[in-house]
């Protein structure tokens, strides 16, 4: 059995970087790291991409100190509850995966992450575990039985449950603001001489009929203001509910019954997912008496915006399995604002080396490309090594900073006549139709520096030879078949 660290140097910066929140409390994890006794922590992840980002990279990096001080880590695949699908933060449900969808996406994620956390120790190796092992195998029965420990109530405190049941959050906070806590009504009508918002007069009972309906000229007294006034269909607020589906309720059972059957002494997870980490401490007290932290790590978040910088299922964010220029570009493409959390969670850079990069940042002395660049070099090295880090940078400053081409841009094969839309999609340089139109229009697609902006062109003969340039880093030379 490996010798449990307990300095408290080393203790302390574990319970201080990239965390949010330690629940009981953080003093008493610390007082329960510094008593010498060898703990229990893991981390879970679902497999529903087979990519991860900088976002899960921040845990590993946290649980690989944990490992370094002598304690048991366990990384879990949720190759289970991926299939029932997580419903935290969406506004839809998510679509289930089969087992064989599961089993693709995790098959590259230990390689991914080895960068950061030593699957390779004789002394001390990461245990891998699957809650298929343990999920599969539940009776009707065990479910109940799971099930029995929380209430309904419980599960309708979430968010997500809440904007989908009672209509979009953007029309609930319009209603709040005019005082209606709670959606009586599908329809409601804003005054144009007040912006009083009250149930309208004209009701559809679903989003079908609001839809395809014509509502002109038509006129009502406001309740606030006493006035006549005129509405048509934009003055109305159609509140459009979205199913939430029984089978979602049982995430939160799931992810709380892998804390009980791998007996934890420690969950980490992300605030997105704290709901579910509290659900797992409730069963291992209810069935083992046994007390669990929940260790809360700080998501990757812009702090103007509050969008999430990274997020696997909607695909946006730097990805591990990325090459290390493409890597390099993106980090650069990161806003200013983005630079300080990114150095923190991401990256081996000391705190006191952060906080004067960020008074820098604010202060105007330091300009926010030349730490974006020291940033991107950091997280490349750390993923792809340093020469590789050393190339991109050079790479990055001979295409986008001196504007001049790569070296070698790979061959594309068009046939006479195809759309350009369906090239972009087919090349995989555009996500949908939908998304190459949109780069089409803006200006993002560009054959010898010259945009094309018409989204409806075709590629011709007189495209071949062509250098077609997409967005900000992908090159291709143009070959007609």
């Amino acid at each position: 059995m490996p010798k449990v660290i307990t300095d408290e140097k080393m203790i302390d910066d574990l319970l201080s970087r990239s965390v949010k929140e330690i629940l009981p409390s953080k003093d008493k994890l610390k007082e329960l790291l510094m008593s010498g006794k060898r703990i229990r922590i893991y981390i879970g992840t679902d497999a529903t991409g087979s990519s991860l980002h900088l976002g899960h990279a921040t845990n590993y990096i946290i649980l690989e100190k944990f490992r370094k001080l002598g304690h048991e880590v366990i990384f879990l695949i949720g190759d289970f509850t991926a299939r029932i699908g997580d419903p935290t933060d969406k506004l839809a449900a998510r679509k289930q995966l089969t087992r064989e969808d599961v089993q693709v996406n995790v098959k590259t994620w230990i390689e991914q992450i080895k960068p950061v956390i030593d699957f390779d120790s004789e002394e001390n190796p990461v245990k891998v575990m699957y809650n298929h092992d343990w999920l599969s195998k539940l009776n009707f029965e065990d479910v109940i039985g799971i099930a029995s420990n929380f209430t309904v109530q419980q599960m309708l405190e979430r968010d997500m449950f809440a904007n989908r049941m009672f209509g979009d959050e953007e029309s609930r906070k319009l209603l709040e603001k005019n005082g209606i806590t709670k959606v009586t009504h599908k329809t409601y009508i804003k005054c144009r001489n007040c912006d009083f918002i009250w149930p309208s007069p004209i009701q559809f009972g679903n989003e079908e009929s609001y839809d395809t309906a014509r509502v002109t000229n038509n006129s009502t007294n406001c309740p606030r203001c006493g006035k006549i006034t005129v509405f048509d269909k934009e003055d109305l607020i159609q509140i459009r509910p979205k199913p939430v589906y029984l089978h979602e309720f049982f995430y939160p059972l799931m992810q709380g019954y892998d804390s009980v059957v791998m007996d934890v002494d420690v969950e980490m997870c992300g605030n997105d997912q704290k709901f579910n980490a509290l659900a797992g401490r409730t069963l291992l007290r209810k069935i083992k008496d046994k007390e669990k932290f929940v260790f809360i790590t700080t998501l990757l978040e812009n702090p103007v915006t509050g969008e999430k910088m990274m997020s696997k299922s909607l695909g946006t964010g730097v990805f591990l399995d990325e090459d290390s220029n493409n890597m390099f570009g993106k980090i650069m493409a990161q806003p200013d604002e983005n630079i300080p959390q990114l150095f923190t969670d991401c990256t081996y850079i000391s705190l006191d080396d952060v906080k004067k990069m960020e008074d820098q940042l604010k202060s105007g002395e330091a300009n926010p490309r030349d730490l974006k660049f020291q940033l991107a070099y950091e997280i490349v090295k750390i993923y792809h090594g340093e020469s590789a880090a050393n190339e991109a940078k050079e790479y990055f400053e001979r295409v986008f900073s001196k504007k001049e081409m790569p070296e070698d841009i790979s061959e594309l094969e068009v046939k006479d006549g195809a759309s350009l839309i369906d090239v972009l999609v087919e090349a995989g340089l555009a996500e949908s139709k939908a998304d190459a139109r949109r780069k089409i229009e803006q200006g993002g697609v560009k054959f010898d520096d010259e945009a094309v902006t018409d989204w409806n062109a075709a590629i011709d003969a007189s495209f071949s030879g062509k250098i077609m340039k997409v967005g900000k880093r992908e090159f291709r030379k143009i070959r007609m078949a």
